[in-house]
């Protein structure tokens, strides 16, 4: 019963931390490495604003999964990881 305690207090902590950075953090490193598809920059808009908030969402998904799997932190920090990057942007022609 003890070993389970202490296993379970190690998972708890692991995931505390795994998360800790908050929402602001996240969002505006997510704003530095996103880029926008040209069809949604501001002078074409080809896309209709709905399709470009949805190109958004899906990279931000992709970003919040390579976020969760910790592919931007080392040793507690943020750090650029062009793999990552370039994995968020997947989407672009």
């Amino acid at each position: 019963m003890r070993k389970e305690a202490v296993l379970l207090s190690l998972l708890v902590s692991s995931l505390a931390s795994a998360h800790s950075y908050d929402w602001s953090v996240t969002q505006s490193y997510f704003n530095k490495i996103f880029i926008n598809h040209p069809n949604c920059e501001p002078q074409q808009m080809r896309w209709s604003q709905q399709e470009c908030s949805n190109f958004r969402a899906r990279a931000m998904t992709r970003f919040l999964k390579e976020w969760d799997d910790r592919q931007y932190l080392r040793s507690g920090k943020i750090v650029d990881n062009p793999a990552a990057t370039a994995r968020v942007n997947s989407e672009l022609p």
